[in-house]
C-alpha cells in the first residue's frame, strides 16, 4: 500500500484517516487500539443487566505483515478496559466485568471499552454481551457494522514492508512520513527525504 502525497497530507483528519482505513480495508492493532462499543437500554418496565462479554465467530491467522501507520501523541492515557481477552489463547472464556453490572432503563446509554492482546496473529470477532432484563436472560451481539470485528498484533518495525510514521517521531507539514522499516528500527530516526509534499516514495 502506498498511498499517495494527496492522500497523505488528508489523513491529519481523524475521520478522514478513519474513513481512508475502513475504505483500504486496514486493520487496528491489538493492545493499543481498544473497541468501544456503546449499549443502549430498551425496555419500557425493566432495567437491563449487563453482566459480562465473550467473543464469538473468532478466527486468528499469522499477523499481518504489509503497512504500519504509526502516529503516537505525547501523552494521555488510554480509557480502562472494561474487560480483557487474550486472543492467543485456544478457548476465549467469557468474561464478567470487574467491578459491576450496569443497569440501563430505557433510553440511557452505557460505553465498553473492550481491549484485545494477542502476540503474533491477526483475529476477527465478534462481542456477545450477556444481559438481563427482568427475569430473562438474552444476549446482544456487536460487530464492525455487520461485519466481524478485525485486530492484528504489533511487530517489531524491520517486519513490516512498508512504514509511515508521524506525530512525535516524525512531526512536520505532513502527517506521515514514509520510512525504511529496517532502518528506523535500529534508533527510531525519522527521514524525511523519502516523502515531500510532492511526491510518495514508490
Amino acid at each position: 500500500m502506498t498511498p499517495s502525497a494527496e492522500t497523505i497530507s488528508q489523513l491529519s483528519e481523524r475521520q478522514n484517516f478513519k474513513s481512508w482505513v475502513q475504505e483500504t480495508g486496514a486493520v487496528g492493532l491489538a493492545d493499543i487500539q481498544s473497541l468501544v462499543i456503546t449499549l443502549g437500554g430498551y425496555d419500557e418496565k425493566n432495567e437491563a443487566s449487563v453482566t459480562g462479554a465473550e467473543l464469538v465467530d473468532k478466527h486468528c491467522e499469522p499477523a499481518l505483515r504489509g503497512t504500519l501507520f504509526e502516529s503516537p501523541g505525547g501523552g494521555g492515557g488510554s480509557p480502562i478496559p472494561n474487560v480483557r481477552f487474550d486472543l492467543d489463547k485456544p478457548v476465549v472464556s467469557p468474561k464478567a466485568f470487574a467491578k459491576k453490572e450496569y443497569k440501563l432503563k430505557k433510553g440511557e446509554q452505557q460505553t465498553f471499552v473492550i481491549e484485545t492482546t494477542t502476540k503474533n496473529q491477526a483475529c476477527e470477532f465478534r462481542v456477545l454481551f450477556h444481559v438481563r432484563v427482568g427475569t430473562k436472560t438474552t444476549t446482544v451481539t456487536a460487530d464492525d457494522a455487520g461485519r466481524p470485528f478485525k485486530v492484528t498484533s504489533r511487530l517489531p518495525y524491520e517486519q513490516y514492508q512498508v512504514l509511515y510514521v508521524g506525530g512525535i517521531y516524525c512531526s512536520g507539514p505532513l502527517p506521515y512520513y514514509r520510512q525504511d522499516p529496517k532502518l528506523f528500527a535500529v534508533g527510531r530516526q525519522c527521514s524525511k527525504a523519502g516523502v515531500t509534499e510532492g511526491q510518495t516514495t514508490p
